[in-house]
């Protein structure tokens, strides 16, 4: 019996001595992502999409992949998406007019390219979005209107309308008496800015519905997806590695109404003049099918 009771205590202390089985990896707790070399979508890293991205997972060929509750493959066929070929580090702000700015159009780089021709093969729609032009804004001409018809609030007649005015004053004078006109000349007044307010009330309405749209991804409505190419480079082969190759890695990130519902990260690899841009767009674009 003591030796029974002396083993029922081994077991006992071995419980608490043994570590507890690791979770899915994921890539905020890697040392890549603690690197500050390493590059980071902004997106990703706004809305810490790395602290849920795990590594390989089901149904995919990514490294890393995020999905939030909200992901559905069904609902982004049938709604589509507004593809926003993003920048080349983490200081950029995800606005494509400005990336376009400084590195030239996207869209033509084999990353991006193979990255949307594959999004499109799985039954997703996709378009680009239309840059506004600088100081563009549809409501400068109801703007003018609006600051027009304010000035005419309880401001006095002029031209016409003032000679208006005092032909209708100087008849209710001569029928009705100078108390009589002054009380009508002010209901009139009265009514008139009535009608000038119910014009002001409805540009302001309209304005507010019309304001310039946002360039940004996040503020848009309905789905956007955003890439981004963190970095592409060459190895010439070393002693140990004689064959050169050349690797690219890149992330994405889908948002449905500014928040996120899937991202990927992926390293591409190819051997002397192989693509590792169109490959890394390729293999990206099968974070769609990942698996619950």
């Amino acid at each position: 019996m003591r030796k029974a009771f002396a083993l029922l205590a081994v077991f006992a202390s071995l419980a608490f001595t043994v570590p507890a089985v690791a979770g899915p990896k994921v890539f905020k707790e890697t040392s890549d992502y603690r690197k500050d070399s390493e590059l980071k979508g902004y997106l990703n890293l706004r809305y810490d999409t790395y602290a849920q991205m795990f590594a390989e997972p089901k149904g995919t060929d990514v490294d890393w992949a995020f999905k939030s509750a909200d992901f559905n493959l069904a609902e982004i066929r049938k709604a589509g998406v507004t593809y926003y070929a993003g920048g080349l580090s983490t200081g950029t702000n995800g606005n494509p007019y400005l990336d376009f700015a400084l590195m030239g159009s996207f869209y033509g780089n084999g990353l991006a390219a193979a990255f949307e021709s594959q999004v499109m093969s799985l039954g997703i729609q996709v378009t680009r979005p239309n840059a506004p032009k600088a100081g563009d804004d549809p409501t400068r001409a109801d703007q003018a209107k609006l600051a027009s018809l304010k000035a005419k609030l309880d401001a006095d007649l002029a031209g016409m309308d003032l000679e208006m005015e005092k032909a209708l004053f100087d008849e209710d004078k001569t029928k009705l008496g100078v108390s009589e006109a002054v009380k009508n000349s002010n209901a009139r007044k009265t009514e008139r800015n009535a009608k000038i307010q119910a014009q002001v009330s409805e540009l302001e309405a309209k304005i507010a519905k019309t304001k310039p749209a946002s360039a940004n991804p996040e503020d848009q409505p309905g789905f956007s997806l955003v890439l981004y190419l963190m970095e592409s480079g060459v190895n010439a082969g070393s002693y140990f590695s004689p064959v050169a190759t050349n690797s690219t890695t890149a992330e994405f990130i889908l948002l449905k109404d500014g928040k996120p519902v899937l991202a990927g990260r992926h390293c591409a690899v190819s051997a002397m003049f192989g693509s590792s841009t169109s490959k890394c767009g390729q293999k990206l674009a099968t974070a769609f099918n990942i698996k619950n």
